[in-house]
């Protein structure tokens, strides 16, 4: 005669070792998808474009966050340019747009920055964001500084900002790239 009890438990030891197993995976899964943004702005590697990156803040900007960076390409339509001049910064519209950061050929390897800006921004308000960025066969430096003001009303809900990098054509390289935000004062008075 058995004891359905310890019947029972030899019977459910496979199954319980599987179900921690699988609260195992589930655990690193959900802890892998926790760091999913993190990974994708420290090292990003598709076939044509390898790239690595921080985004740094020298003042936290509430209104203005980086959901996810990436390697991709120049889309066939070439976002507007992103003001380079302190003083005339790029007017954030209402509805989210795309950037280039520098010259852009549609096609171009491209690192693609996310932007998130909430709904209460402070209005009219310059801001820049610095771009340290290593690129090339042969690497070369670049600092990109752009700037953006917030719009004059609040948007009715947060808008995505896309910013792009051309990488160049064929094998693009980009070693390191570190973005840095801060405030302005005021319109025109950026560090």
């Amino acid at each position: 005669m058995h004891d359905s009890g310890s019947l029972s438990l030899n019977r459910s030891e496979p199954a319980l070792r599987r179900r921690i197993l699988w609260i195992g995976l589930a655990v690193a899964v959900a802890f892998s998808a926790g760091l999913g943004v993190a990974w994708a702005a420290l090292s990003v590697s598709p076939v044509t474009i390898h790239g690595a990156g921080n985004y740094v803040h020298t003042t936290r900007l509430t209104f203005w966050t980086q959901q996810a960076a990436w390697t991709t390409s120049i889309p066939a339509a070439v976002p507007a340019a992103a003001s380079t001049t302190i003083g005339t910064p790029s007017i954030l519209p209402a509805t989210g747009q795309a950037y280039r950061i520098n010259a852009a050929t549609a096609g171009h390897g491209a690192v693609q920055w996310n932007f998130t800006e909430t709904t209460t921004p402070p209005h009219n308000a310059e801001f820049e964001i610095t771009f340290q960025i290593t690129s090339g066969a042969t690497p070369t430096n670049s600092t990109i500084t752009v700037y953006f003001e917030t719009q004059a009303a609040n948007p009715a809900s947060a808008l995505t900002f896309v910013l792009y990098f051309d990488a160049g054509a064929g094998t693009a390289v980009l070693d390191r790239s570190i973005e840095l935000t801060q405030q302005c004062t005021g319109v025109g008075a950026c560090p």
